[in-house]
């Protein structure tokens, strides 16, 4: 845009003291309080033949599912009743699709689904300020002096107290007039912005309000753009079309106006206009909102430079924006990098002083002053650094966790004249880091010149080391003559594991992905890495206190090398007693263990929860006479008993990400009809499995046809489908009862099409076994059923399973281990399973004992090739194969599906297996 422009409305001195102190006291002692950021405020009024609520919600939406917030909804009702529709205004199924389950998510397909629509007043808004939120989103009609639903006048906000900690919400006042600041007497926005309470700054930190009657659907595109700017993820596909970081409210409503003019949402395209003109920013114009409780800057920068000096160093956090200024004046404003960067500047004269300040949005402001010195003999400061990391078990030019590496460290002579010999110290307070080598000699260094140490510190990072943990570092370096204190910091990493994804393999059970009562069942446990540092050799055991509950695994299980977003599983075999209550929530520990002295614990819940039964009269005729889909046809099926019919022993085949037909006819005239699949398997129809909704069944003698599209990331195995026709009203809710209608559940089921065979020849003796696939019963016992009379014993370095004397201390097969194997006679296995996933393995000095992670062959000088200085020899288990480059023996070229190999290596080396061509 042209301009940014801000409004204070100040009429006295009082006035623009309370506005202009609001906004300083708030960006240099911001509220610290977590819940003031966790507990935004949105307020509307329900208007069905308006946008209001889609507005306020969206953005309250966004906050919840999104950013993970509890925002606080006081909502009341101008005209209609909140049903199964967000609006009947033009274009509303658009934005329903934007926002709703088929797109961002924010909103449920029905606002029924939300509720608490009615019932909110001044006296809930204004407890919700006092309580603390950083922001209050206000969506309904307004006039000169407050808004009509949930009524809040100028008299309303003399009940705000909200005068401590600087704890002020930005109010955005989307409606009519509230921004009218050309009337005599005082509009709310003016009262919001000049409030004070006990001669305290309290009210709003600032309004982003209009002056005059605006238009509905015009305004709420434009807070749609607005917030885009302050969440560029808002609109994932659109904008930002305003240069802002973080929530800048006047830039927000330039930015929202731009979003508004390029839009195709709103019908009244002539309104644009007024919305454009009307809407004003009551604040400062370069005002940043918290959203999040501040963080502090790290920032590292020398405390004097030379007058003849043309750049200053400085490290500070990527993204953050640093200013330059002597006497008032800005020499340079630049983005940091996150890295110690050389900013070009003048030559400074002597006594005067650079004021260094840094910002970035949700942190607190960084200002410090920098003497400027006339240069005189020698000046050391420090240059630059790298991490020697060398013969660590992770490689990778970084402190990690429970890492012990070398610094490399380089000092720098700014001074006029050479130093004496200069020795250093290496200082840090930080809890998580030990200092091994805190002193190195530097030498003499000469004017304006560079001397770098190689290993010249030595420093560990603790096990414990949470990931992007910042390091300060203080160098003191003397020659004897003069003492220079001078510093830097980095950046250490670990890793940060979660669950992905629990999988209920009971394909020998009710294959329907849940654990039920007296069922047991293999459990796929996923974890992901969300860290950037990998854990290494993991492994997890799974235990529980409830009394329900039986984990028959009761050795740990590998889960072997997590790199930085790498995801990978294990199998626990768990049993459930008959007995457990309905709607029981049993939960089990996985705690995980690795090098490093790494642990961590996560809960894991099993859900004994059934579906909801909702009841409903169908005896007029209302519901369904038939419904097909694939495999199921029911017709002329008639008015189940109690409105509810448990088809659950028809079955259709269906598979990830393709295109279905439902026919289905109603047996009176005007049903509405809705289906749901429970995709995740969870005993709950939430409102993204609603896969078509309201469907008008108009003729009963007609058979309708509409399609709907299986999400293509739905989990294998058995799933419920429900649908539900309800007569004139919407059946969009999965479990209320119904006047006149129907509900019918179905199973569906969705192949594994990932699913694999391997077959592997066993020879008489000792041999080498592995299995690339995640078998679909991980169990031993089940792996070699079918041979068992010829296996004498399987074992790897973490067990052993001898059926003859029932020992079996391994219980489930692990895909990224090798097997030593003894039967008695060839044998063949038959493995059904998924491909193990990834295709990796870290490998550690010394002997491992290595599986194929292949359906194919694989050459050992291609595996091996990029590893010459750390592979010493692989060879069969029991056979002849050798490879041994250094003695330039190779009579093993390739490695074999299903056997497994001994590998000697010096250090440790990460795998990867390539696909095959």
């Amino acid at each position: 845009p042209d301009i940014i422009f801000a409004r204070m409305t100040a009429q006295n001195t009082t006035h623009l003291q309370t506005m202009v102190s609001k906004m300083i006291d708030y960006e240099t002692n911001p509220p610290m309080d977590y819940n003031f950021y966790h507990k935004p405020i949105t307020a509307l009024g329900w208007q069905t033949e308006r946008w209001f609520q889609l507005c306020s919600e969206t953005v309250g939406g966004f906050w919840r599912e999104v950013q993970g917030k509890s925002p606080v909804r006081v909502y009341d009702i101008f005209e209609g009743i909140p049903g199964s529709i967000w609006s009947t205004a033009q274009n509303t199924q658009t934005v329903v699709n934007y926002f709703g389950p088929t797109g961002t998510g924010y909103i449920p397909a029905s606002p029924m689904q939300l509720g608490g629509w009615s019932g909110g007043n001044a006296q809930m808004i204004a407890a919700a300020v006092n309580d603390g939120a950083f922001a209050l989103q206000h969506r309904d009609h307004g006039y000169e002096y407050g808004w009509g639903e949930p009524g809040f006048s100028n008299s309303s906000i003399n009940n705000l107290h909200n005068n401590q900690n600087n704890e002020l919400p930005f109010v955005f006042s989307i409606n009519c007039l509230t921004g009218k600041y050309n009337i005599e007497g005082e509009c709310s926005a003016e009262k919001f912005h000049r409030y004070t309470y006990n001669g305290l700054n309290a009210g709003a930190l600032g309004v982003v309000a209009p002056s005059e009657i605006s238009y509905s659907f015009v305004n709420d595109v434009f807070v749609w753009g607005m917030f885009d700017l302050f969440y560029p993820e808002f609109l994932p596909d659109y904008g930002p079309y305003v240069n802002g970081e973080g929530m800048m409210p006047a830039f927000g409503n330039a930015a929202g106006k731009y979003f508004l003019q390029q839009s195709a949402w709103p019908y009244n395209t002539g309104n644009k206009e007024v919305t454009l003109h009307l809407f004003h920013h009551h604040g400062g114009a370069f005002l940043t909102v918290f959203t999040e409780v501040p963080q502090s800057l790290s920032v590292v920068h020398p405390e004097t430079i030379f007058s003849y000096q043309n750049e200053f160093t400085i490290q500070a956090n990527a993204g953050a924006l640093i200013a330059l200024t002597v006497d008032g004046e800005i020499l340079v404003v630049t983005k940091a990098t996150g890295q110690f960067q050389n900013i070009p500047i003048d030559a400074l004269p002597a006594g005067s002083n650079l004021t260094v300040t840094i910002t970035k949005p949700n942190f607190l402001r960084y200002e410090n002053t920098v003497e400027i010195i006339s240069p005189e003999g020698a000046y050391v400061v420090f240059d630059s650094f790298g991490i020697n990391d060398e013969g660590s078990a992770i490689e990778n030019g970084q402190l990690d966790y429970g890492e012990s590496v070398n610094l490399n460290v380089a000092l720098k002579n700014l001074g006029i004249a050479q130093t004496g010999n200069v020795t250093a110290t290496l200082l840090s307070p930080d809890a998580f880091v030990t200092i091994t080598q805190n002193v190195a000699g530097f030498g003499i260094i000469q004017a304006n010149s560079v001397v770098m140490m190689s290993d010249a510190f030595g420093i560990v990072a603790s096990e414990n080391t949470p990931d992007g943990h910042i390091v300060n570092f203080t160098i003191v370096a003397t020659d004897g003559i003069k003492n220079w204190t001078t510093g830097f910091s980095l950046i250490a990493n670990a890793p940060v594991l979660e669950i992905a994804e629990i999988v209920v393999q009971d394909a020998a059970g009710n294959n329907d992905g849940f654990l039920d009562p007296g069922e047991t069942a293999p459990i796929k446990i996923l974890i992901k890495n969300n860290g950037h540092a990998p854990v290494l050799s993991a492994a997890a055991l799974f235990t529980t206190n409830d009394n329900y509950l039986t984990i028959i695994t009761n050795s740990p299980q590998s889960y072997g090398t997590l790199h930085p977003n790498q995801t990978r599983a294990a199998t626990f075999v768990v049993s459930a007693a008959p007995s457990i209550p309905v709607g029981y929530i049993a939960t089990a520990t996985l705690a995980l263990t690795a090098d490093f002295g790494f642990s961590t614990e996560m809960n894991v819940p099993f859900d004994f929860s059934e579906y909801c039964i909702p009841t409903s009269n169908c005896s007029y005729g209302d519901g369904f006479r038939s419904f097909s889909l694939m495999e199921i046809n029911n017709a002329n099926n008639g008015c189940s008993s109690g409105g509810y019919g448990d088809f659950t022993h028809l079955v259709a085949n269906l598979s990830p990400g393709e295109t279905y037909t439902v026919n289905w006819k109603g047996g009176f005239s005007n049903q509405r009809a809705s289906l749901w699949i429970d995709l995740n398997s969870n005993r709950t129809f939430e409102p993204d499995e609603l896969l078509i909704s309201d469907f008008v069944l108009a003729n009963s003698s007609v058979v309708y046809a509409t399609d709907f599209v299986m999400p293509s990331d739905v989990n294998t195995g058995n799933k419920r489908l429900r649908i539900r026709a309800q007569y004139n009203k919407s059946s969009a809710d999965p479990c209320s009862n119904f006047g006149y209608g129907e509900t019918e559940d179905y199973t569906i089921t969705i192949a594994d099409e990932s699913m694999a065979e391997q077959i592997i020849t066993i020879p008489a003796g000792w041999s080498g076994l592995s299995i690339y696939l995640f078998p679909a019963d991980p169990a031993l016992e089940t792996i070699f059923a079918e041979v068992m009379n010829q296996v004498v014993i399987v074992q790897n370095p973490a067990g052993i399973f001898w059926p003859d004397q029932s020992i079996n201390t391994l219980v489930n097969w692990d895909s990224f281990s090798g097997y030593t194997i003894k039967t008695s006679s060839a044998v063949t296995l038959s493995i059904d399973g998924e491909p193990a996933a990834p295709q990796s393995l870290q490998l550690q000095a010394g002997w491992n004992l290595m599986p194929v992670l292949s359906s194919c062959p694989v050459s050992v000088n291609e595996l091996f090739n990029s590893f010459p200085d750390q592979l010493v020899v692989v060879k069969e288990i029991a056979g002849p194969g050798i490879y041994w480059p250094a003695q330039d023996i190779n009579t093993l070229p390739a490695l074999l599906p299903g056997r497994s190999y001994f590998v000697l290596l010096t250090s440790n080396v990460f795998l990867e297996f390539e696909p095959c061509k």
